[in-house]
């Protein structure tokens, strides 16, 4: 058994991983498990880069995020339903062609380049913050986030 809070360290070097906040086991999985599909908000929170936005649930395979549609598996949830969506910033497509699916219209706004890959905000009109990204190239004027690798968290 290894105790740590470095989140790089804990998913090189372990088989399996337990979050802990305030005394509560929030999720054991493996590493890969934790990352792409944390068990809440909390966990996401913890474990690498991402974009969390609230969102309602509008349909079968459908979120409101208030400033855009996007297609995402709901699974049972019901119309109505109150919850986070979390995108990583890998997951990002740069200036999809338009009709891609979950295309959303907007600018870049800061960038970091980081040698293979820069890493940027881009801001959506009416979005309560901007999509964090990472590509070779950042988006001049879309994004793309393709449904399966938007991350529902309940509340």
């Amino acid at each position: 058994m290894l105790v740590t809070h470095d989140q790089e360290e804990a998913l090189a070097m372990a088989d399996r991983v337990a979050m802990l906040k305030d005394g509560r086991l929030l999720q054991i999985a493996t590493p890969r498990e934790i990352y792409e599909q944390p068990a809440s908000r909390a966990v996401a929170e913890f474990v690498g880069l991402s974009t969390i936005l609230p969102a309602k649930v509008a349909g079968l395979n459908k979120l409101d995020l208030g400033f855009a549609q996007l297609a995402a598996p709901t699974g049972m949830r019901a119309p109505g339903t109150a919850l986070h969506v979390l995108v990583r910033p890998e997951h990002i497509a740069a200036d999809p062609a338009p009709g891609a699916p979950n295309r959303i219209a907007g600018r870049c706004g800061a960038q970091r380049y980081l040698g293979s890959l820069t890493r940027y905000d881009f801001e959506v009109p009416g979005a309560p913050k901007p999509f964090l990204a990472e590509s070779a190239r950042p988006a001049t004027e879309a994004i793309a986030i393709a449904p399966e690798h938007l991350r529902l968290l309940d509340h």
